[in-house]
């Protein structure tokens, strides 16, 4: 994975109408910027926009409204941010999305950490 990546995000209720919910983005990675900017011109979403990498976390981290709490890494449980590469995209740029993964994973190709 490259060193420099770039994100974008959206709500996943938002449309060409309407912009979604607050509590339900999903942030993107993209291999570069190019790619990231050509997304979020072009997703049909009026929430997508584009997210520097020391606003990741807080667009990431989503209110459960049935546990409500902050979706965000239990670092006692071993939770950490990180970046699944399971949705990947090449042809469109994206790298793979930001969510919360538990040390479960740590050996998972698919998985790598946001904060190295």
């Amino acid at each position: 994975m490259k060193s420099k990546l770039y994100y974008a995000g959206a709500s996943d209720h938002g449309s060409n109408t309407g912009y979604g919910f607050a509590n339900d983005w999903t942030v993107l990675v993209f291999a570069d910027k190019k790619s990231r900017d050509n997304w979020v011109e072009n997703c049909g979403n009026l929430s997508a926009i584009p997210i520097k990498r020391r606003d990741v976390t807080k667009r990431a981290a989503n209110w459960s409204l049935t546990q409500n709490k902050l979706m965000e890494p239990d670092t006692f449980k071993g939770e950490f941010w990180g970046i699944n590469n399971l949705n990947s995209d090449e042809k469109n740029g994206i790298v793979g999305y930001i969510d919360v993964f538990s040390d479960d994973y740590r050996n998972n190709i698919l998985v790598k950490r946001f904060y190295s």
